[in-house]
């Protein structure tokens, strides 16, 4: 790998092993290491296919009172954490990755053998891999904040702050509370012990979720707190979690929130029709959290997921009674800094009436039902493929094994033959749209040429 990758590489260590710190035991507990691997593969000693995987993070912890002295963490970078790895070994896959590989179909997911695999780690480090120690992270970590001689920080070295800003900055640095903070006061005001907080996410209840309303002006009981907060904690001795929501007022005291309900229980997934935060992506996704907020016309709500690397991602929706076409929009958090900040379109359309968001839910299910999947809020509108025989996605899958049939082509060759195929195919696509069409078909090309084992994807 170059540099560039390794830093970025690097960067992402760092933040994995910030996440990760914040579940365990911080006196038995410690990050040993974590390892990236470009592609990764679950010995599943002969039985079935083998499970194999691209760009994962393995960190290994260290566990001071305890027979067996590692344990690990398994986590994919678009997914988060897919699995782990107790004291007798075993890899244990997590029910979200599990879901995950059931996508691809049911003959493909009979055909793994998941059962039972022993950890095994790679005995040889390939080129594109790496290997980070804890004194490494915490190395690059100081490194990412190093100081200019105007006392920037590198992230904010291209940022035209002024004394006065870095003076308040520096004095709300001075306020906020440390993790362990927010989880001992969260579990006293739920009567609860510390250790049964997994985490705690931070929401500004006076910044805007749609282009005209804040979190507050739609739950007017957020008025008098200067923080809302969502707790993950565990509800039973088996590990499975729940969340609450607490307001925060300025001088730290924590209460739970009365105009809140938990619908559909704690234990079964909910599904939302999910927008990513600049419209590029919109999908269906399931939450695990799931509150109806008791106020106005009971048609808002909270959806609480959990997203990369374990963080919570925390989402308004309307239409939150509607199984079938509530919309989910992100909702920022202070912990996730600058990741999931909605755009001014994405705020706009979370504004929608009740109405629309009905109309847009039932256009992205008769979608979904042909086969068509939308991509972005206005979605790719077309027919079936084929005159009707074959879906958006089987015409991908058609062309990706033609493609590969025709051997070894230059780049300029393996597009000409892609974008003929489409042509073929009879479905009407705008330029954008063949464009968008052909980078998925060649992306997959590359991933079966590179990993022919996974063929059955």
């Amino acid at each position: 790998m170059n540099e560039q990758e390794r830093k970025d590489i690097l960067d992402k260590i760092t933040e994995l092993s910030k996440q990760v710190s914040l579940h365990l035991d911080s006196k038995n507990q410690e990050i040993e290491n974590i390892q990236y691997y470009n592609n990764l593969e679950f010995n599943n000693n002969g039985y079935g296919n083998t499970l194999g995987e691209e760009k994962i993070y393995v960190v290994q912890i260290a566990n001071k009172e305890s027979k067996n002295p590692n344990t690990y963490e398994i986590y994919k970078e678009d997914i988060g954490l897919i699995g782990i790895v107790a004291e007798d070994g075993i890899v244990q896959f997590t029910p979200e990755y599990i879901e995950h590989l059931k996508q691809f179909g049911e003959e493909y997911f009979n055909r793994l053998s998941i059962e039972n695999i022993e950890f095994e780690l790679p005995r040889d480090i390939k080129s594109e891999d790496l290997v980070v120690t804890k004194e490494e992270i915490e190395e690059h970590r100081k490194e990412g904040l190093e100081r200019d001689s105007l006392g920037r920080t590198s992230q904010d070295i291209n940022k035209d702050d002024n004394t006065q800003e870095k003076d308040e900055s520096k004095e709300k640095d001075e306020k906020q509370e440390t993790e362990d903070e927010k989880k001992e006061k969260s579990a006293e005001a739920l009567g609860m012990k510390k250790e049964d907080i997994k985490s705690v996410n931070t929401i500004n209840p006076h910044e805007k979720v749609t282009d005209k309303e804040t979190l507050a002006d739609i739950m007017p009981e957020l008025r008098e707190y200067e923080e809302a907060q969502v707790v993950y904690s565990n509800s039973d001795n088996k590990g499975n979690g729940e969340f609450t929501i607490l307001g925060v007022k300025q001088n730290g005291e924590r209460q739970p929130l009365n105009s809140v309900n938990s619908i559909e229980g704690t234990s079964t997934s909910k599904n939302v029709i999910s927008v990513n935060e600049d419209g590029t992506e919109v999908t269906q996704k399931q939450v695990k959290g799931l509150f109806q907020i008791n106020s106005r016309d009971r048609n808002d709500g909270i959806a609480v997921s959990i997203g990369s690397y374990g963080m919570m991602d925390i989402d308004y929706v309307k239409n939150v009674m509607d199984k079938e076409n509530r919309r989910a929009t992100p909702i920022r958090t202070k912990e996730s800094e600058n990741q999931r900040v909605p755009t001014a379109e994405v705020r706009e359309n979370a504004g929608d009436s009740r109405q629309e968001v009905e109309k847009e839910g039932k256009i992205y299910n008769k979608r979904q039902e042909k086969g068509v999947d939308p991509q972005s809020l206005d979605g790719i509108d077309t027919d079936m493929a084929d005159g009707g025989k074959l879906t958006l996605k089987e015409l991908k899958m058609q062309i990706v094994e033609e493609t590969l049939k025709q051997g070894e082509m230059s780049r300029g060759e393996e597009d000409e033959f892609i974008r003929s195929k489409i042509s073929e195919s009879g479905l009407e696509l705008s330029e954008d749209e063949i464009e968008m069409t052909t980078n998925d078909i060649k992306e997959a090309v590359l991933d079966e040429s590179r990993f022919p084992d996974r063929g059955n994807k």
